[in-house]
């Protein structure tokens, strides 16, 4: 399926991208996924060619509310919290973070377990020395030192890394022998379902709901011990333990609604765009709410029309998101409208903190 909401998409980094690309649900297993052809392989590469980590904050990690709205910090922290709260790893270990990027889960761990042992492995050698920075007991493997090697580790974490593999089952089914017997995959990823910005990332290749992300776990050689919005709201938190004597085999059927639920979000994507537009044509001055995803979403369609972003991150505030400043809530001019463009849980939240009788905040439109 395709949608004029696809006409307009971000990369994964934030940064805005243009490419023609159509979304369908596989009909044995559910799974929703883009069109894995040449032209999106050849967006993928203009994308990570030049990938920007963390641009809007100088290379900080973006920070998240926790769940149920709890605090503000960046997603990393919350999710070694997580795990330090569940009392569900030792006091020493080694972890393989698979698609560590500029090391942020790596750096969490650190602060959280101090004894354990870290290795961060990825596509190139682009972060290895800030990998390595880390302490003396952090190491970096790229793909083919990982894939040569014969090291295991007690967890192996791919945090927002999975929804970029095409083939997500084999990929999962070769880390296994990474992990020990008793070890632990960590997943962490959108939630498409209730997240339909997840859908204008190009670069990523699967659009997971909790069933599907459990289905292809399982189906990968695992066992499913903890699924759901466990640490952010609209991302799912997935715990598994590696069967080593299982093989993979295709998904079982595990979520009927996936297309449905796909044709909602783009529907609402172009409802939200819609809105944006008006919005921006009527009042000034105007602001964005947010500098993520679909921040750079909503901007890209509305381009000249905006004058600000708002971020509640402070590494942010006082910078410049693609030439437009980036203010505050408490720097917000009176009289202007800011469009709270995230989805709709979210969205309303942050406008009942925000909105008061010299600034409105709209927000997104109700996902039916």
């Amino acid at each position: 399926m395709a949608a004029p909401a696809l006409s307009c998409m971000a990369g994964s980094d934030c940064t805005s991208v243009k490419g023609c690309v159509r979304i369908g649900a596989c009909r044995s297993c559910g799974l929703l996924q883009k069109e894995t052809s040449r032209a999106w392989q050849q967006l993928c590469d203009q994308i990570y060619g030049d990938y920007q980590i963390y641009h809007q904050a100088g290379g900080e990690e973006q920070k998240a509310r926790g769940r149920g709205g709890g605090r503000l910090a960046p997603r990393s922290e919350l999710i070694a919290d997580f795990l330090s709260k569940s009392g569900i790893l030792p006091q020493q270990g080694r972890v393989l973070d698979i698609g560590c990027g500029n090391g942020a889960f790596l750096r969490a761990m650190r602060k959280t377990f101090p004894n354990w042992r870290l290795t961060g492995s990825d596509l190139n050698e682009t972060f290895r020395e800030q990998i390595l920075a880390i302490d003396a007991r952090a190491s970096f493997q790229n793909r083919q030192q990982l894939e040569a090697g014969t090291d295991i580790f007690d967890v192996v974490s791919l945090i927002h890394c999975i929804e970029h593999i095409p083939a997500p089952v084999g990929y999962l089914a070769a880390v296994r022998r990474y992990i020990k017997a008793t070890g632990l995959l960590l997943i962490e990823v959108p939630d498409a379902e209730l997240n339909p910005f997840d859908m204008v990332v190009a670069d990523h290749a699967s659009h997971f709901s909790k069933a599907t992300i459990s289905a292809v776990v399982r189906a990968a050689g695992y066992e499913v011990i903890a699924c759901g919005n466990l640490v952010v709201g609209k991302e799912i938190t997935l715990l598994a333990r590696p069967l080593h004597d299982a093989h993979s085999a295709g998904p079982e059927l595990a979520d009927q609604g996936a297309a449905p639920f796909a044709r909602r979000n783009l529907a609402w994507l172009e409802e939200t765009l819609n809105r944006g537009r008006a919005l921006a044509g009527e009042s000034r001055p105007f602001g964005i709410f947010g500098t993520s995803i679909a921040g750079i979403w909503i901007h890209s369609a509305i381009g000249s029309n905006v004058d600000f972003f708002v971020d509640e991150d402070d590494m942010r505030v006082g910078r410049k998101y693609f030439g437009v400043p980036i203010l505050a809530p408490t720097s917000v001019p009176a009289g202007a409208t800011v469009f709270v463009c995230l989805e709709p849980e979210l969205s309303q939240a942050i406008a009942a903190r925000h909105d008061d009788s010299t600034r409105r905040y709209v927000t997104s439109p109700a996902l039916r």
